[in-house]
């Protein structure tokens, strides 16, 4: 799988744009990625000149552009130079990671045969399970691929057998942190994040020193709150893009455009895989994980709702509502694919 990963990588890096491999990038007027680029650059700036405080900064008093990613470029400049070849060894580990969290809740043959669709065949790339589209979001140099990636390496932790029957203070350290920076990068993944907080701390509950290193991980939510505070004097949570909630909006026909944009008509399938979901979710019993991972599906389905519901901001709720999926059809024997033989 991490063959596979790297060869579709660089296959679909010179598809899209060979000099994220070769050099310097250029990123299109207007876009967010032009944004960040330029904020990373005047971090580094910054940090070479002796301007620690201006570094911390990076570029806003208040952050609206996504917090995180900023400081993720610039390190990948101190240590890459002009390229995205940190971001792109990070991408390369999102579909190993899925093949083991796949492996862990499904079986070996289940979890290869989804990980081939996700990187070679991706007929599921509209329910956020095509690495094809992650790719396209680096070049653009957004941050839904690195938060994702990130979420994607905590579910695989938790989903380890070991982890919570051998706890290690610092492997919870780490997967708290990780949640939290996810929401650092993407502030829209709060709820996925602070649900799968709360299933920790539900599972340390007893064990002290566990808690405190959970809590420690996920100190890191307040990065945000951290400096705009400092620099803005500004009780601002994460960001200003508060002003993009459709309840600024007309309620009624606003809300109606955006169900429209979360589940056109030509993907009803989606819907009707969510329904299935929800069905045997409700009417099967199931481990608290998979409970909180469904509350996770739909509290970011709700984000959608309430915000912006389509494209790169949709990748989360819908890959969530589809590993679910392959959960649901794996344990009913849906499809027949337990049949399916490999050569």
């Amino acid at each position: 799988v991490f063959v596979l990963s790297i060869l579709t990588t660089l296959i679909f890096v010179i598809l899209k744009d060979i000099n994220m491999l070769t050099g310097l990038r250029y990123y299109r007027g207007g876009a967010d990625g032009l944004t960040h680029e330029y904020q990373a650059i005047n971090i580094v700036y910054n940090l070479f000149n002796g301007n620690v405080t201006q570094a911390f900064r990076g570029g806003a008093d208040i952050f609206y552009f996504m917090p995180g990613l900023r400081y993720f470029i610039a390190i990948n400049k101190v240590i890459f130079g002009s390229t995205n070849h940190g971001y792109l060894l990070i991408t390369l580990l999102m579909p190993v990671f899925l093949f083991k969290f796949l492996k862990n809740i499904t079986s070996e043959k289940y979890a290869f045969i989804f990980i081939i669709s996700f990187l070679i065949f991706p007929i599921f790339e509209n329910m956020g399970f095509g690495f094809y589209n992650y790719i396209h979001q680096v070049t653009r140099n957004h941050a839904e691929t690195l938060s994702i990636t990130l979420i994607i390496i905590s579910i695989y932790i938790l989903t380890n057998k070991n982890f919570f029957n051998k706890p290690k203070k610092l492997s919870m350290f780490m997967v708290c942190a990780f949640l939290a920076l996810a929401v650092f990068l993407r502030p829209n993944f709060l709820p996925t994040s602070i649900l799968l907080f709360i299933f920790i701390l539900f599972k340390t509950r007893n064990n002290i020193s566990l808690l405190f290193f959970s809590l420690l991980g996920y100190s890191f939510i307040f990065l945000c709150l951290a400096h705009n505070l400092y620099f803005g004097n500004n009780w601002v949570f994460f960001t200003k893009a508060s002003a993009h909630f459709a309840i600024n909006e007309n309620p009624i026909s606003h809300y109606l455009n955006q169900m429209v944009k979360w589940n056109p008509i030509y993907n009803l399938h989606r819907l009707v895989i969510l329904i299935i979901v929800t069905f045997y979710i409700v009417k099967k019993n199931n481990t608290l994980f998979i409970y909180f991972l469904y509350l996770c599906c739909i509290s970011q389905h709700f984000v959608l709702i309430l915000t912006h519901p389509d494209s790169r901001y949709a990748y989360l709720a819908w890959l969530l509502t589809f590993l679910l999926f392959i959960k649901i059809i794996y344990e009913n024997r849906i499809f027949g694919l337990l049949n399916i033989k490999l050569f």
